[in-house]
């Protein structure tokens, strides 16, 4: 996952790899975590959590930190998603009761916790300019389940 790298710096690289591994022509099909180009804000995130208009805390996870996400430069660290969740969810017996999920589904928060490293969310617009020097978009499919519009899968012809 391109997002799990630890700066944009290091996607130039790891793309260019894939570029060089494929005959002219290839196929490289991507499989990436977005953004939205216009940001949620964070507490927009977690009154819909809080207000049981999330579908799962997996969901809910993944937009606090595409909302906390700063530039692309700076991704978002995970701490920091920990301790926003945190504020919002300090008693996760509270939210069980509430949502239906599982204590243990919603304190897997809690592996952020002190963690330093990042994920890097793109805009789809990011994304495309990351990965045009080496490839060419064929096509760009979304799922339809939660998130899908967050999760696309790009079709990529070596250049």
């Amino acid at each position: 996952s391109l997002s799990a790298l630890p700066d944009v710096e290091s996607v130039p690289a790891v793309v260019g790899q894939v570029a060089s591994a494929l005959r002219p022509g290839g196929a490289f099909v991507l499989r990436a975590y977005t953004r939205p180009e216009i940001p949620e804000s964070p507490w927009q995130v977690l009154d819909d959590l809080l207000g049981g208009k999330a579908p799962s805390i997996h969901v809910a996870k993944w937009r606090v930190a595409m909302a906390l996400h700063g530039t692309l430069s700076s991704g978002v660290v995970l701490e920091r998603v920990w301790k926003v969740f945190r504020q919002a969810v300090p008693d996760s017996r509270k939210l069980a009761a509430r949502t239906g999920w599982s204590v243990a589904s919603i304190d897997t928060v809690d592996a952020y916790r002190g963690a330093r490293s990042r994920y890097l969310f793109p805009t789809l617009a990011e994304l495309r300019s990351l990965l045009s020097p080496w490839f060419e978009e064929v096509a760009c499919d979304f799922p339809t389940y939660d998130l899908g519009d967050r999760c696309p899968t790009l079709t990529l012809r070596s250049r």
